[in-house]
């Protein structure tokens, strides 16, 4: 439908299905002759699929983003990565980093509608599988995922054990109360004000923007200075910012400054056990032996078409190995201040299959890209493949890791359910906040993580980060690793906002309050962040004193929307743990269970 490649590609599509296994027909062992025969097949199998991804590259793309994207293929190929699996990362790479797909992925076709005839109870919790978690505009996201039934029953199922939650809500309480006045209107109850879509918090923009920003210089310039509580020794001042000094507080008391909507940092070795500290998702899928195949792990656009938006623990753990072993998951063009600035991918040498210094040189050469380049192909390569290690996966689907958050944290009162996943990937920084409160902990690897006060979001911008046009956000530009840039020298405001900066290692952590702003970046592509959200009951935050800021406040959100909201977080929790099934998504790469 969507290209044409004429006899060249019918040819060559059966020679990509062949068998590589070292096996014959019955599954015996193969002679010397025929194992070097297997060996060459797989080498003849490699290069025809590599012409078909040229033929079909051809009809999708001109100029060079086709052979950038065939070297790209045969890199991957070269570096052990199974053919089939390569043909998926370049499929996955045209949806994500090119989005241009001619299948480009999206929401899942099965959806529930609201009818007439649905009871009371279905309808509400039609309404509550649609209501959107997060302040980003669109439709909640209904996808297709690794579990092991298809969507249509998943969502099915869900809407059943959303009835048994609101069956056995306390009779007489508030949430109660607002769900039995409420009815949906019929068809798909999504993006309903007050309803199923949340408050956009942050000035409209472009009308308002002006006032904000004057309103926000004149709070800066009646601050006092920070000098006092900055770290190192030289004043903050004219074209400088530097972070304040991390507030530290004991284990025991992390669960009280989640309460009070503190900034704080805290040793994560007192409350988690040892032995998840310097473990690699090598060492996981180990851990996990057999399970591991039917284990997903989420990539950053788990949409992505041809269901190329995860892949199996076991081959993320063998694909990770694989690239530890060859040095090719550093990224220092993610970091201002990287460890070794001036590494370089690797190009092909004299020990790559000659096919491979073939390839690498013929697109060199008919692109006319010097040899030094940042646009050489190993280079564009090696950037394009960082795409493929941004992962993220719930621990509730790692039943041998010994994560227990709610015990860890002494299972204070107000807190329902936490949502711990573990994050991968070489990133760069982007300013966001979150709407429940958050944990932060390296397991693996180094990253530096900064964090604003939470009681200043609203006054910095509100919105939750770059996410919507309509809605200010201009801390995009600042990057705490370059403290006299221009954007600093043109915003002197920053000077009177505290926020910290921390290098996390092993065994550290960080307490990220509801909606304050904060990110994250690393140049190692192998670091493992466990990132724990704090769901809290009903209400429960309304009477703690980061309620004025928090997104589970009185008065941040509609009461409507609040009550829908802990109802379907309380039915993704009984579905996960009465069915074992998944696949409800923040946006598309953050799993609850």
């Amino acid at each position: 439908k969507h290209f044409s490649t004429g006899p060249l590609f019918s040819e060559l599509l059966p020679l990509c299905r062949l068998s590589g296994k070292r096996r014959g027909e019955e599954g015996q062992r193969i002679s010397p002759r025929g194992r070097h025969s297997a060996m060459g097949r797989r080498r003849t199998i490699a290069l025809c699929c590599g012409v078909v991804v040229l033929a079909v590259l051809a009809k999708l793309f001109s100029g060079p983003v086709k052979w950038v994207l065939l070297y790209t293929f045969a890199e991957l190929v070269h570096d052990g990565i199974p053919w089939r699996s390569a043909l998926s990362d370049i499929n996955y790479i045209l949806d994500q980093k090119f989005r241009s797909h001619p299948w480009f992925g999206y929401y899942s076709k099965d959806r529930l509608h609201v009818l007439d005839s649905d009871d009371h109870a279905t309808a509400i919790c039609k309404a509550a599988l649609y209501l959107k978690i997060t302040e980003v505009p669109g439709y909640a996201p209904i996808i297709d995922t690794a579990d092991p039934v298809r969507t249509l029953e998943r969502i099915t199922a869900f809407v059943e054990v959303c009835k048994e939650v609101y069956a056995a809500l306390p009779e007489g309480g508030r949430q109660l109360e607002l769900l039995n006045g409420y009815r949906p209107p019929p068809g798909i109850p999504a993006e309903i004000e007050n309803a199923t879509r949340p408050f956009m918090h942050g000035p409209a923009a472009p009308d308002g923007v002006d006032e904000f920003k004057e309103r926000r210089d004149k709070i800066a310039a009646a601050r006092p200075s920070l000098d006092d509580r900055r770290e190192g020794s030289a004043p903050s001042s004219g074209s400088r910012a530097r972070p304040v000094r991390p507030e530290v507080v004991a284990s025991s008391q992390v669960a009280n400054a989640i309460w009070e909507g503190k900034v704080a940092a805290f040793d994560a070795t007192e409350i988690l056990p040892k032995e998840l500290f310097n473990i690699t998702i090598s060492d996981i899928a180990r851990m996990h032996g057999d399970l591991a195949k039917d284990i997903p792990i989420y990539r950053q656009h788990s949409i992505a078409a041809l269901r190329s938006g995860w892949e199996s623990l076991e081959d993320f753990a063998s694909r990770m190995e694989t690239m530890r072993q060859l040095g090719k998951l550093y990224y220092p063009n993610v970091a201002p201040k990287a460890r070794h600035p001036d590494w370089k991918a690797p190009a092909p040498s004299s020990s790559s299959a000659w096919w491979l210094r073939w390839l690498h040189s013929f697109v060199r050469t008919w692109l006319k890209i010097p040899e030094d380049s940042i646009y050489s192909p190993e280079r564009v390569a090696h950037e394009l493949r960082r795409e493929l290690y941004m992962t993220t996966v719930n621990s509730r689907r790692l039943p041998k890791l010994p994560i227990n958050m709610e015990e860890a944290l002494g299972s204070p009162e107000w807190l329902a359910r936490a949502q711990p996943l573990l994050w991968s990937g070489a990133v760069g920084i982007f300013w966001h906040n979150d709407e429940p409160d958050n944990l932060l902990v390296a397991l693996n690897g180094e990253m530096n993580v900064a964090v604003f006060d939470a009681f200043d979001t609203d006054l910095i911008s509100g919105s939750r980060g770059p996410v919507s046009s309509d809605r200010l956000f201009d801390l995009a530009g600042f990057h705490p690793d370059e403290p006299e840039s221009e954007w600093v020298k043109n915003n002197p405001w920053i000077h009177k906002f505290p926020y910290i900066q921390v290098k996390l290692k092993p065994g550290m952590g960080i307490v990220v309050p509801s909606r304050a702003y904060h990110a994250i970046w690393s140049e190692d592509a192998d670091r493992l962040l466990l990132n724990c959200f704090m769901f809290p009951k009903y209400k429960a935050m309304e009477e703690s004193p980061a309620s004025n800021f928090s997104f589970f406040g009185r008065g941040a959100q509609p009461e409507l929307y609040m009550a829908l909201f802990h109802l379907k977080m309380a039915a993704i929790a009984r579905l996960w743990e009465t069915r074992r099934l998944g696949g409800f998504f923040e946006m598309v790469k953050l799993e609850s269970l």
